[in-house]
């Protein structure tokens, strides 16, 4: 289930990483008891031994969703189709989880490139927004200072 991706980000997420080995004890223990039916790709989450830092855990969801997306390319070349824009409603999508987690990545919460660039950037750490500004305001400097583009020209032959 989709939702269990999200236990599992938020559980260490809300957690300082001296705790992360608890946490996913605690994790582990709650898959094992099944009250949280988690699917085999969502556990490889909480496989080995247990994440250090928040960024060692961003690493698991990338692996993840980067074999996701490999299971879609492999699924299209299968069908013989270029772009999902090919698929017709006969064709059958990824297994159930792989398809949940493609969604979640293509038109779900963590679909980024579904948000425009205002809404985008709400999402990065501040750090990032003033070295964009900065970036943004080296680029407006840089044009002011350039000569005009020359006229566009057109050959027949």
């Amino acid at each position: 289930s989709p939702s269990a991706v999200f236990v599992i980000w938020n559980a260490y997420a809300a957690a300082s990483p001296d705790r992360y080995e608890q946490v996913t004890e605690d994790l582990r223990a709650i898959i094992a008891s099944e009250k949280v039916l988690t699917a085999p790709l969502t556990r490889s989450l909480v496989r080995g031994p247990a994440p250090k830092t928040l960024e060692e855990v961003a690493w698991r969801y990338a692996s993840l969703f980067a074999t996701i997306e490999i299971a879609w390319e492999e699924h299209l070349m299968r069908l013989g189709l270029k772009d999902e824009d090919d698929l017709t409603p006969a064709d059958f999508r990824l297994p159930r989880e792989q398809e949940e987690l493609r969604w979640l990545v293509y038109s779900g919460y963590f679909c980024i490139p579904c948000l425009d660039q205002e809404e985008e950037e709400k999402l990065y750490p501040p750090e990032a927004l003033e070295r964009i500004a900065e970036l943004r305001a080296e680029v407006e400097r840089l044009e002011a200072a350039s000569p005009p583009a020359p006229p566009y020209a057109m050959a027949v032959d």
